[in-house]
């Protein structure tokens, strides 16, 4: 029986020491190659799974908790972009988004890296010619994705779930969905940096409907249904010898947040309680950050009492929904005898703010919405916990190792193989072993320029004298964005772990230090002025040049509740204005 690969979404950080040399022993014979399976849920706040958070215990997901218990959880991994099609697509490439150019969830990977062929929904939804003047410029950086390097190596590749990346994927794949497109032109992306303070999203109460038993995605459940059967019918779709990548995805818990009370019943109440974080003053907060929460619609002076912990209440029993598909899956890899014989990897692209900071949704660089599970569990490796930062980047280079392949140049992640195996147990399974892993101390980076996010914003997150410092700094394209104005906040998560306290004034010199650490891994205000300059050519290509000013204000009254003149003499100013 071949050992099975699975990939459940997630990433983090722990460091193995290269094994030592010693005495010769005799050879083990070597065991078949693994395959791959990849289960990703979406919008899975990574400190559910972090046994040192309070999060962890406030809902039963005994599927999760099982990988996490008897595999290597990192514990400390973040998303580079906090948005469902940056976040997958960094996946899928091992590249930041400014590299990329997957800028936001209207604008993914417009041509297959390997044959060039333009991915069809971005034909639809664009021209053929823009989405060919994306592709020559994603190219640069942009040589190879997950599932083609893995086709190269040799392996049978099955994608069934939510995939978001484009590069004609879902031409590809007959049971992957989510074309990393979202319905194109986006008016709540383009004119974001109009800095129009009005929302874009209904009331956080207004996700919540408590008389869902499926949850919210219909499509979740065909992707589990699909998986089972794929899985049941193992040696009959791959042959005997065969390398199988086996990629599963969910959209739960995103929201809308669907549930009923057999999912209820899954969410420790008193723990929750328990662990209620104040949602903050909104006069109080960084401008980023009150747009943000006006964008959202999580602006109201207060909250009835039971308002933020039926909002949270109704995430986390979410969270078991997915916990259960996933689960569903496992169980069916144990019927058919492969259980045993797995490495199973969990990640999720994005966490999600359910009403911390006065936020819905992701975005954003606190804790609740760019920290993300990662597991890694299977033969060989022994149950541990990694605090080393790691990242989604980190992804495709474990997964190519694994396969036994050589991590292409100029990818921005590292494989975590090193973390799982010494040199003798990755031989034994055919794994390519580098010995070359993060250092330890290596800090995670982020990046954000989409919708509900005025101007671009970045974060570096590492170890200070034992503290986990967070820097979050702005792209200053624009006058209205100055760097006075939206000056870097510094956050010591270690003492503050609901990152309600911005201590940049009192550190000075780390807010330095911190930026130009942060400038090595991402061009911040390079990037945020190429973000916002390839938005104001998207708006003015499929709206200003095609639509009169009226018909432009009717859209963008549709687009912002309560939009008005004064709002569209910033979007004309915004317009105007020169990048």
């Amino acid at each position: 029986m071949h050992a099975l690969l699975i990939v459940l979404a997630a990433v983090a950080g722990a460091v193995l020491a290269p094994a030592r040399a010693g005495p010769s022993r005799p050879a083990k014979a070597a065991a078949k190659r693994p395959h791959i399976v990849l289960l990703f849920t979406d919008e899975q706040d990574g400190r559910t799974l972090d046994p040192e958070h309070p999060y962890y215990n406030v809902v039963s997901t005994p599927a999760f908790e099982s990988l996490a218990s008897t595999g290597m959880n990192f514990v400390r991994t973040y998303t580079p972009a906090p948005q469902c099609v940056p976040g997958r697509v960094a996946t899928f490439t091992s590249l930041h988004t400014h590299k990329s150019l997957g800028w936001n969830n209207g604008q993914s990977l417009a041509a297959d890296a390997k044959t060039g062929k333009l991915d069809g929904n971005c034909v639809k939804l664009y021209s053929r010619e823009t989405c060919e003047g994306w592709a020559k410029a994603q190219a640069v950086h942009v040589k190879t994705t997950l599932d083609r390097e893995l086709e190269q190596l040799g392996w049978n590749v099955t994608l069934i779930g939510k995939t978001d990346v484009g590069a004609t994927v879902l031409e590809r794949f007959p049971n992957a969905w989510a074309d990393g497109w979202h319905g194109g032109p986006s008016l709540s992306i383009l004119t974001r940096s109009a800095d129009v303070r009005k929302p874009t999203k209904g009331t956080p109460i207004s996700l919540v409907n408590w008389n869902k038993p499926n949850g919210s995605f219909p499509n979740d459940w065909r992707t589990v249904e699909k998986s089972v059967e794929a899985l049941c019918r193992f040696p009959e779709l791959y042959p005997d010898g065969e390398r199988v990548f086996f990629y599963s995805s969910v959209l739960t818990p995103h929201p809308p947040l669907h549930t009923s009370q057999k999912w209820l019943d899954r969410v420790n109440a008193s723990a929750l309680a328990a662990v209620q974080p104040p949602i903050g003053n909104l006069s109080a907060f960084h401008p980023f950050d009150s747009y943000m929460s006006i964008s959202k619609n999580v602006a109201a002076p207060s909250y009835p009492a039971g308002y933020v912990y039926n909002v949270t209440e109704s995430y986390f029993s979410d969270v078991a929904i997915a916990d259960h598909m996933h689960g569903e899956v496992l169980s069916a890899l144990e019927r058919a005898g492969l259980r045993d014989d797995a490495w199973v990897i969990f990640i999720s692209d994005h966490g999600e703010q359910k009403m911390e900071r006065r936020q819905m949704w992701k975005n954003s660089m606190f804790e609740a919405s760019a920290r993300v599970p990662l597991v890694i569990q299977g033969p060989g490796i022994k149950p541990g916990t990694v605090k080393e930062y790691t990242s989604l980047l980190d992804v495709m280079p474990t997964i190519i190792e694994l396969a036994g392949g050589t991590v292409p140049e100029g990818l921005d992640g590292q494989s975590l193989v090193p973390f799982l195996f010494d040199e003798e147990t990755a031989a034994e399974y055919g794994v390519t072993w580098s010995g070359s892993r993060p250092a330890p101390g290596r800090p995670a980076a982020s990046q954000y320029h989409s919708n509900m996010g005025n101007t671009g914003s970045f974060m570096l997150v590492k170890r200070v004298d034992g503290a986990e410092m967070k820097l979050i700094t702005y792209g200053n394209a624009l006058p209205w964005f100055n760097a006075s104005s939206y000056h870097p906040q510094l956050f010591n998560i270690t003492a503050d772990r609901w990152e309600q306290t911005d201590v940049s004034a009192r550190h000075p010199e780390l807010v330095a230090s911190m930026s130009a650490e942060l400038e090595a891994i991402i061009p911040t205000q390079a990037a945020d002025l190429a973000a916002k300059t390839n938005d104001k050519k998207v708006f003015q290509q499929y709206f200003a040049d095609d639509m009169s000013t009226w018909k432009i204000h009717q859209k963008l009254q549709r687009t912002y509740k309560g939009f008005t003149d004064t709002d569209m003499q910033k979007v004309k100013l915004w317009e105007a204005t020169s990048l």
